[in-house]
């Protein structure tokens, strides 16, 4: 199973993968402060985007994997460690 800190919040769809290219924390200030222009970009070029199903079934049988994460209400910012 999933670590049971993320598992609620895919659960609940409320997850955003932010890829490595970007800086999470600048990423999370952006969606914060309601820079649409930024984080608009970020979804045209899927390096800010909801996980696949894929990459849900595959966490969900990796509970070993281990993450940045901020919180932006509502959503949960992760990012894989390499």
């Amino acid at each position: 199973m999933l670590g049971s800190d993320l598992a609620p919040h895919l659960d609940r769809d409320a997850v955003l993968y932010v890829d490595s290219s970007l800086d999470l924390t600048l990423c999370a200030m952006a969606i914060a402060r309601d820079n649409a222009h930024a984080v608009n970009a970020w979804l045209t070029l899927g390096t800010l985007r909801r996980p696949t199903p894929d990459e849900r079934a595959l966490w969900r049988s990796t509970p070993d994997r281990s993450w940045r994460a901020v919180v932006v209400q509502p959503f949960v910012l992760i990012q894989a460690l390499n």
